[in-house]
């Protein structure tokens, strides 16, 4: 690991103006995925800009603060406002990650890529070629959604949820804050960029606004992963949706998708979506609508099991939410 220097801001604007003077400055919050970037030479900056001294204005109750823990968003009132948001952030890792690690750092976390994090070559990295992209590659964690050349699978178990949560995330930069859907804060893989938001190297989140609707009480979020102990997701999913009518004759009235683990960012589920609106829920409408969630995908030989548990996992949550939430 190499030297750097570390400054502690009080203030957000302070932040911004140091990463601005430093543009090869990394911020540091929780610092979970921070400290392995650091040691495994992924990044070297010369400075690091940590946030834990920044205080939180508290008073909004439907507003996360960037620098909470996951372990926070297990609020009681929290989980019955935004029931997907807390059942991802319980989710997330382990306790002693979720005591450390925040909502800021989990929706900009670097790609979990092995290829990346041990350093072969690598797009995002400055390389002219992908490891993940040979024929010989082991890809069974990475994305079936390939873009801008790249093959990773994106591990934020808040961002699908807040997706379909239709959540605002505020970001401060040099000209004051702006907001934009969570859904927006995403883009497309670039050569010699780490990260997939759209955060310039001077801009950092600052918090996420959330409303309380009807839709947002009727959520819920499901994943699969090979070791219950301590894994990222194989597929993570986020849906909410509300219904008409009872037992056999439900019918979707409005219903919202986002996935994980399948693409290079969150991927919101409109094919899906589409095919479950107004129609009565039955074993064809959800074998429709997870035929269109893997519409266009590119699967390797290895990964291809993820189509499976992304239709399963479609099928699974519309039913539980069908059912008032009374089964998984």
């Amino acid at each position: 690991m190499k030297p750097f220097s570390y400054a502690a801001p009080s203030s957000y604007p302070e932040a911004s103006a140091l990463l601005r003077e430093h543009p090869l400055a990394l911020p540091k919050a929780g610092g979970t995925d921070l400290m392995d970037l650091l040691k495994e030479g992924v990044v070297s900056p010369p400075q690091i800009v940590a946030l834990g001294r920044i205080e939180r204005l508290e008073g909004n109750p439907n507003a996360l603060f960037a620098n909470m823990t996951l372990a926070a968003l297990s609020d009681p009132g929290l989980a019955e406002r935004f029931p997907a948001l807390a059942e991802a952030a319980s989710e997330a890792a382990t306790p002693q990650v979720r005591n450390q690690g925040t909502v800021g750092g989990n929706l900009a976390q670097a790609p979990r890529c092995a290829y990346l994090r041990t350093r072969h070559a690598c797009l995002r990295l400055g390389d002219s070629e992908c490891a993940a992209a040979a024929p010989e590659a082991f890809t069974r964690f990475h994305g079936v959604f390939p873009a801008g050349g790249c093959r990773s699978g994106h591990s934020s178990s808040l961002a699908p949820a807040l997706i379909v949560l239709g959540a605002q995330v505020v970001i401060q930069g040099p000209k004051g804050e702006r907001s934009v859907a969570v859904e927006d804060l995403y883009r497309a893989p670039e050569a010699g960029a780490l990260g997939d938001t759209i955060l310039g190297y001077d801009e950092l989140i600052t918090r996420v606004d959330l409303e309380p609707t009807p839709l947002a009480r009727q959520s819920t979020y499901l994943e699969v992963r090979e070791r219950q102990s301590f894994d990222f997701a194989l597929v993570n999913l986020a849906a909410a949706a509300t219904f008409t009518g009872e037992g056999e004759e439900r019918v979707v009235q409005e219903v919202r998708l986002a996935a994980g683990g399948i693409a290079t960012s969150p991927r919101r589920l409109k094919r899906a979506e589409a095919a479950l609106r107004g129609k009565p829920l039955t074993e064809e409408t959800l074998r429709a609508a997870g035929e269109a969630a893997c519409a266009g995908a590119q699967p390797t030989a290895h990964n291809g099991h993820k189509l499976i548990l992304l239709q399963r996992l479609i099928a699974r949550a519309l039913r539980h939410l069908a059912a008032g939430g009374k089964q998984k």
